[in-house]
């Protein structure tokens, strides 16, 4: 049995959902999903506190192997006599950070599995020991790894500096001595001629950022003093906590805006002079937490950060978690990693289906326009029947031949001629004409229809797309972009690549994804398919006969397939309920098209509902995977 409207099929061990029948002419827009908050930048104290959690938990530690996760990042397997973790170090511009997480995958960028820096850093820093992790600068954000060999030896010393400086934030590998054996990227004289970093040459550490040493202004005047002369100079308005954040090195954002919080509300006028006083012994506070090693943060529920004081329902660093601090940094930078990867194809590829639908339209509008002259050619055609039959009325000279009408007898219609044409000439003509008209019908309306349904296509697909979540679909982002690319549509489009030819030749390639799964109210299983492949597979080749399953299942999968449809944003949609066997691939259409020969019912499919089954499917999923 099969249901459209996308269409959902009832299987011997459960259901599978397609895509939208292609009948349906709805093309509402899915609101796309609010993008999650950003994960808050590694500023000073947050890196402070990563570097503590792994000098107390995990030196020292034998780096198994080193793996390059991507072109910013590196992960070092890390093991102790008692556990093994993995240390991601990332350098990148906006999301660079040290942490733990999980192993990266078993295989990475295909590109990129031959890159010199991660086969030159396995060669340099496998088998040897982590015995020190250090923030080398006060109040700068650049972290040193000491590395060595467990039998000892100066020459088997290595030293790893992650610099996490915005834009230019970068890694460095060195001896014993500082001598650079590999860097992230390499900057030589024509780049920076203060500073190169190339293999060869001498590390040295990356200009102090601008600003006073925090340490600098212990008393409350001359504190006050220093953000207030930032306040003077702003030529926009500037709030205290933006202010002590230029004032002061190694102040980020967060910790500057607990400060002034534990002023309370500074009004129109400026800080009080209780408010001043308030402000700088919170001050003092963290900058003797940071000082002495002292710093408990928490995490709250949006990803940011506290550290003078927390709210309810946080991660907790310290004595209690020492190393909570670095599992919660990795997961969130790699969390919002992924969604700025994610977004970088998906918009382009958005553009380029608007594009595509443009084009698309434009020639839909123009093809209909020549197919309705084509319906002209029936009555050219009678009019030179006409003409043929009335031919002994005509007269030479004449400019016009008045006959009666064969198909409302008792009236008679005027047919022009040219005065220097006879009628059978003119009838000639007309035959001539209505023939090249019916050739150019026959000739546009296949044009016509396969316009019109690339076009249903494409809007089903951009309803894909914007349906799609992150992590979970960067697998059918990949695989709907190699569609477009397959169909032609991304000719001129710059969309990023996430295929090649190196990459489809690499052994152990990502397998394709799979359908969504839900469960029916009887306990049956319902598949949804994601891209046009998956429902072309569910379609001809997973579907099959059964019986007829109960009302409640078919409304639950009319409800998810209307929810899984280009109609999301109406309130009820038609479902067409048709036995598998009737349903098939028309010999030359795209992916994903079928047609029903014979239907079984029509059914009111909400797409509200199918919403609520849709995230609650997800709530269990989620309560699974944690208790897992």
């Amino acid at each position: 049995m099969a249901m459209l409207a996308r269409a959902t099929r009832i299987l011997p061990h459960g259901f599978t959902s397609l895509r939208e029948w292609h009948g349906s002419r709805l093309a509402c827009r899915a609101a796309p999903h609010p993008p999650a908050p950003p994960a808050p930048a590694t500023d000073f104290t947050l890196l402070s506190a990563c570097v503590r959690a792994l000098e107390a938990g995990w030196t020292p530690s034998r780096v198994d192997t080193v793996v390059q996760v991507s072109g910013t990042s590196l992960a070092l397997a890390l093991r102790t006599a008692e556990a093994h973790t993995w240390l991601h170090l990332s350098w990148h511009p906006r999301h660079g950070h040290l942490g733990l997480g999980p192993p990266p995958p078993r295989r990475g960028d295909p590109l990129l599995d031959s890159h010199a820096l991660g086969a030159v850093l396995k060669a340099q820093l496998a088998g040897l020991v982590l015995t020190r992790a250090a923030l080398v600068l006060a109040w700068e954000r650049l972290v040193r790894l000491d590395l060595e060999a467990p039998q000892g030896g100066s020459d088997s010393r290595r030293r790893i500096y992650l610099e996490l400086t915005g834009r230019h934030a970068n890694l460095a590998v060195t001896d014993s001595d500082d001598v650079i054996l590999a860097a992230g990227h390499q900057v030589g004289p024509a780049q920076s001629a203060a500073r190169p970093l190339q293999v060869g040459a001498r590390y040295l550490p990356p200009p102090a950022a601008r600003g006073l040493d925090p340490e600098q202004c212990p008393g409350l005047a001359e504190w006050q003093s220093a953000v207030q002369g930032t306040l003077g100079v702003q030529q926009a308005p500037c709030s205290c906590a933006a202010a002590l954040a230029k004032t002061f090195r190694g102040v980020g954002s967060g910790v500057a805006g607990e400060v002034w919080e534990a002023a309370g509300e500074v009004g129109p006028q400026g800080p009080s002079r209780d408010q001043w006083a308030a402000a700088h012994a919170a001050w003092l506070r963290w900058v003797s937490a940071v000082r002495v090693g002292e710093l408990r943060g928490a995490q709250l529920p949006d990803g940011s950060w506290r550290w003078l004081g927390a709210g309810a329902d946080v991660q907790h660093t310290g004595s209690e978690g020492t190393c909570d601090v670095l599992h919660a940094v990795h997961a969130a930078q790699t969390t919002q990693l992924e969604e700025a990867a994610f977004e970088k194809v998906r918009q382009p590829l958005m553009k380029a289906l608007a594009a595509a639908l443009t084009r698309l339209e434009r020639k839909e509008v123009s093809l209909a326009q020549a197919a309705a002259a084509g319906q002209g050619a029936d009555a050219t055609r009678k009019k030179a029947d006409l003409l043929m039959a009335h031919a002994h009325l005509w007269s030479p000279g004449a400019t016009s031949l008045e006959v009666e009408d064969w198909d409302q007898p008792g009236t008679t219609v005027t047919l022009p001629l040219d005065a220097k044409e006879s009628a059978v000439e003119a009838a000639e003509k007309l035959y001539a004409r209505a023939r090249k008209v019916q050739r150019g019908a026959a000739t546009v309306q296949p044009l016509l229809e396969a316009a019109r349904s690339q076009i249903q296509q494409l809007r089903e697909t951009r309803v894909l797309l914007e349906q799609l979540e992150v992590p979970a679909d960067a697998g059918v982002l990949k695989e709907v972009q190699a569609e477009l690319a397959e169909a032609g549509l991304l000719r001129s489009a710059k969309v990023p690549s996430t295929t090649g030819k190196r990459a489809n030749k690499k052994p152990g390639a990502a397998p394709a994804s799979s359908p969504r799964r839900f469960r029916s109210p009887s306990g049956l299983a319902v598949l949804v398919g994601r891209t046009s492949a998956q429902n072309e597979t569910l379609s001809t080749r997973t579907a099959a006969a059964w019986d007829s399953p109960p009302d409640e299942d078919l409304g639950f999968c009319a409800d998810l397939a209307a929810w899984f449809s280009s109609a999301r944003g109406s309130t009820a949609v038609d479902v067409t309920v048709a036995w598998a066997r009737d349903v098939s691939k028309p010999r030359g259409a795209a992916k994903g098209r079928v047609t029903v020969k014979k239907e079984m019912a029509v059914l009111q499919g909400r797409p509200d509902r199918g919403e609520r089954w849709a995230a609650a499917a997800e709530e269990r999923a989620a309560g699974h995977h944690a208790d897992g």
